[in-house]
């Protein structure tokens, strides 16, 4: 699949509030990070992670991105504040399905305004493409979400954490900065926890 879970794994592991009291040797850490992202099953449903990012309590959605399961995404489309749509740039055939499908969630009432980040997963692959070639095929012909909202594409890596802590530091700080930030009731401004939706291409899951 486009590597969601994995994306969302890797991010659990680097952005984690508890770390541990004992020092670790960071090749020890990364090797069991990578024996567990290699034990990754697509996704069915959906997974979560809590995390804190530059000061900012996270939620996570990772949403199973088979044609099945997309009836439950509008779930949770009122609670999010960014999209990370997750693309895998290894396999162009498909980035057709990927831009069909990004533009029917960027068109959704409830994500007006929302800032989006397409991770172009992969990149560690010989075969992937750069995240402006991804960027250029999955929204070329599609302007108008990016007048309505911030967008940005980074060449990422689940499997070696590439581009990720990068394409993080841009989103929570476009959100901490933007009008897209929607006020919910009862919330502030500064409410302290955010909910990143992270959908993507068909492929659920996996590698």
């Amino acid at each position: 699949g486009a590597g969601k879970t994995t994306v969302l794994e890797r991010i659990k592991h680097m952005f984690r509030k508890d770390r541990g009291s004992e020092p670790v040797n960071q090749a020890d850490r990364e090797k069991e990070v990578l024996l567990a992202l290699s034990k990754i099953s697509p996704t069915v449903g959906l997974n979560m992670g809590r995390l804190e990012m530059r000061g900012v309590n996270v939620v996570v959605w990772d949403l199973g991105g088979a044609e099945g399961l997309r009836s439950i995404w509008d779930k949770y489309y009122s609670d999010a504040h960014a999209i990370v749509w997750v693309v895998d740039s290894s396999d162009p055939a498909r980035f057709a399905e990927a831009k069909e499908t990004l533009a029917k969630v960027t068109d959704e009432p409830e994500l007006e305004g929302v800032p989006l980040v397409v991770f172009a997963n992969k990149c560690d692959l010989d075969s992937a493409l750069s995240a402006e070639e991804v960027q250029n095929s999955i929204l070329c012909e599609q302007r108008s979400i990016q007048k309505r909202r911030q967008v940005r594409a980074v060449s990422v890596s689940g499997m070696n954490a590439s581009g990720i802590r990068e394409a993080f530091t841009w989103l929570i700080d476009t959100l901490k900065r933007s009008s897209a930030l929607r006020v919910k009731e009862g919330d502030g401004l500064d409410a302290p926890r955010k909910s990143l939706e992270m959908p993507g291409d068909a492929g659920a899951g996996g590698r």
